[in-house]
């Protein structure tokens, strides 16, 4: 999972990313932290990118501010 943030001059910028998962045969929580996000940012998003061919579904997306 990578975490771009968009700033308050509408500049996206890469945060920074999970690392890599293994495949799965059954469901599996993922949990990541990110690291701080800059005071003048105004969005953040979640993108996923696959390694190989193959299947990704992705559920129940949370972010918690803490």
């Amino acid at each position: 999972m990578s975490w771009p943030y968009r700033s308050a001059a509408g500049v996206w910028t890469f945060l920074g990313n999970s690392g890599g998962y293994g495949a799965s045969a059954t469901w599996r929580r993922m949990v990541w932290d990110t690291p701080p996000i800059p005071a003048d940012a105004t969005g953040v998003t979640v993108g996923a990118t696959l390694s190989s061919p193959g299947l990704l579904t992705i559920d129940d997306v949370m972010m918690i501010r803490l």
